[in-house]
């Protein structure tokens, strides 16, 4: 009978111990708190100011950096000239474009486009040898508010086949993009060249299909010559335009200096000098 107490007995303490175990709570492991991500940043892309496209505007299409800011060149400047033109208050207003590489976009020519380097050791661009500024004015893309002023600056355009040059000597004459200069022939008439055959191996004639001018100047003052040996010819008020095979650089005016027959192409489309100088055959 004690052997059956003291079994019970045992078998309760076991049962006790059994209950307590099951009430008491699981030892937990510390967990470590997540770090906070910390957040992917975005590389900011960087100013395309290396950038050069074309851009539409009031003036139609021009050259415009990556910012969109319209692009300038100084007639003052000399066509692939060391030095600007533009320097001290100038330069405050009308700011060298300027960058280490060229990144231009269709139809632009990357061959077109070339570097200067300046005192400050940045690179200002040229575009067909004539220097690239920004007019400090323009605040907002498409802003063209430095194009003729002065009647020195004109805003960039592209495939432009005529431009605007100037010096005390001759004043403001036409050139080709590429700076060459434009002449007159005292004897041809409005609409009408008589220089033929092998005149035009030392005079050729300027013949672009395509033109585009300076805004100061009216497209409708250009017009396409007549000619029996079917050669492209543009006129200026009706004055046919040479070259001459002579000039070799841009901005030379040899031929004003040897002959009294033609006259460096002045954007008023005549030349009082050329009514007072009789008329030579070749």
């Amino acid at each position: 009978m004690k052997n059956q107490h003291l079994i019970l007995l045992v078998l309760a303490v076991i049962g006790m111990l059994f209950i307590a175990g099951c009430t008491q709570q699981p030892a937990t492991t510390p967990v470590t708190p997540a770090a906070t991500p910390i957040p992917t940043l975005q590389p900011t892309a960087a100013k395309t100011t290396d950038t050069i496209v074309t851009a539409s505007t009031s003036l139609g299409p021009v050259l415009v950096n990556g910012e969109g800011k319209t692009l300038y060149y100084f007639t003052n400047d000399k066509v692939d000239s060391d030095s600007s033109a533009c320097t001290g208050t100038c330069a405050d207003t009308w700011p060298a474009f300027s960058t280490d590489t060229i990144r231009v976009s269709a139809p632009l020519m990357q061959s077109d486009f070339y570097t200067y380097p300046q005192a400050d050791g940045t690179k200002q661009i040229a575009y067909n040898g004539l220097r690239l500024y920004t007019y400090k004015a323009d605040t907002q893309p498409g802003d063209v508010k430095g194009d003729n002023v002065n009647k020195v600056w004109f805003a960039a355009t592209p495939f432009e086949y005529i431009k605007i040059a100037q010096n005390t000597e001759r004043g403001s004459y036409l050139t080709d993009s590429k700076g060459m200069t434009l002449y007159y022939f005292i004897q041809d008439t409005p609409g009408n060249s008589i220089l033929q055959g092998k005149s035009l191996v030392e005079f050729p004639v300027f013949g672009p299909r395509l033109i585009s001018t300076p805004s100061s100047l009216n497209p409708k003052d250009f017009t396409y010559v007549t000619r029996a040996d079917n050669l492209s010819q543009i006129a200026y008020k009706g004055m046919p335009l040479y070259y001459y095979i002579e000039d070799k650089n841009p901005g030379d005016t040899l031929l004003q200096k040897y002959s009294t027959d033609f006259f460096v192409a002045n954007i008023s489309g005549v030349s009082a000098v050329a009514t007072l100088i009789p008329p030579r055959t070749l």
